[in-house]
């Protein structure tokens, strides 16, 4: 009995073993295809990254090859211009040729359309300048001997030279057909003052030698002045102003950091004509329209003549934050383009029309 024993132990380790070495193969096997796999898969890689490298050439290759066509095509047509310039003047010179051989004398070729002209304005009425602005003709002045402080309503100032800056507290006051020389800020200011007018004045500012704001401050009526050597022409405070036919130029000042505008408007405004003026600009604007102080309401730009070397020759900029812009025309001005362009438009939506540059083209 335990020999018998003995031998089915002995059978069940030796199938035991053949099993085992049986699986041994098999994991040899299995390794051997793994191998086999891993390499077939870092073939592949390789294979993916020479392919990849090569359409990235391929790609490079193609970029070239278009720019070196654009680059061609330009040249190309450049020298197709050259070519149609070339064959012209062949042309030219073969009639020549003709006409010399038969002894006659060319007629002149026709001279080129003219540019488009601005319509010539009435003879001395537009643009406002030195001859039909500020005192008079034949005007005889006199030395004012008033207070430069008027307090006075309805005071009327006319045909006088005043050196200094008069100050208008009082409503309905009127200077006319005088010289203002002044030192300070203000040629006239007319702060608070309602229903002030200024006409027919030359108002020379101090210039370099000293720093000013404007030659006129308030709102009324302003007609006809001569207005130079100051920061700004003038400057309109609330209510309802008529700006109209003024010659505003050689805007200098003596501050630090001056920003010179022919007219502002810059809060408060509502009713404002500006019309007919001749505002040769500088650095800012010749017209400049901002709701730094306010709401602006009701401006009409109409007619000016705007020339110099501003950075834009009209500002209708609502980006003061102060009430914002409405009602604004901008129509049948002639602009010079400044050195931005003719017109800056921020935060509103003005009437612009008819307006058009020295030459007479629509802007």
């Amino acid at each position: 009995m335990g020999f018998n024993i003995q031998a089915a132990i002995d059978a069940a380790f030796s199938a035991l073993d053949a099993e085992i070495a049986t699986q041994n193969t098999q994991i040899v096997d299995l390794e051997h295809q793994a191998e086999l796999l891993l390499a077939a898969a870092d073939k592949a890689k390789d294979e993916l990254l020479t392919a990849q490298q090569t359409l990235a050439f391929q790609l490079a290759t193609i970029d070239d090859l278009t720019v070196q066509n654009a680059v061609k095509a330009s040249e190309i047509a450049n020298k197709k211009v050259v070519i149609a310039d070339l064959e012209a003047e062949v042309d030219r010179l073969e009639a020549r040729i003709k006409v010399l051989e038969a002894g006659t004398t060319p007629p002149p070729p026709p001279p080129p359309p003219p540019d488009p002209e601005v319509p010539p304005p009435p003879a001395g009425t537009f643009p406002p300048n030195a001859s039909n602005t500020g005192v008079p003709a034949g005007t005889v002045l006199s030395a004012y001997t008033g207070p430069l402080t008027i307090t006075a309503a309805g005071t009327v100032i006319d045909g006088k030279i005043i050196n200094g800056s008069l100050r208008v507290s009082a409503p309905d006051v009127v200077i006319k057909n005088s010289q203002i020389n002044f030192k300070g800020m203000w040629g006239v200011d007319g702060d608070g003052a309602k229903n002030l007018t200024v006409q027919d004045c030359d108002i020379v500012g101090p210039g370099s030698s000293a720093d000013s704001n404007s030659a006129i401050l308030g709102s009324g009526t302003f007609l006809r002045n001569d207005i130079s050597k100051t920061e700004n022409g003038i400057v309109l405070q609330g209510g309802k102003s008529v700006v109209k036919a003024n010659y505003i130029h050689d805007l200098l000042d003596g501050g630090k950091d001056p920003h010179y505008d022919g007219i502002s408007v810059q809060g408060g405004q509502d009713d404002v004509l500006i019309e007919g003026n001749h505002v040769t600009a500088r650095d800012t604007s010749a017209i400049f329209i901002k709701d730094d102080f306010g709401p602006i309401k009701n401006v009409r730009v109409i007619g000016n003549y705007c020339d110099g070397n501003p950075g834009y020759q009209i500002y209708s900029d609502a980006r003061g934050g102060k009430g914002g812009i409405s009602g604004v025309q901008i129509k049948d001005n002639v602009l010079k383009k400044g050195g931005y362009g003719y017109l800056s438009i921020e935060n509103n939506s003005p009437v612009i029309s008819g307006n058009m540059d020295l030459s007479g083209k629509p802007i």
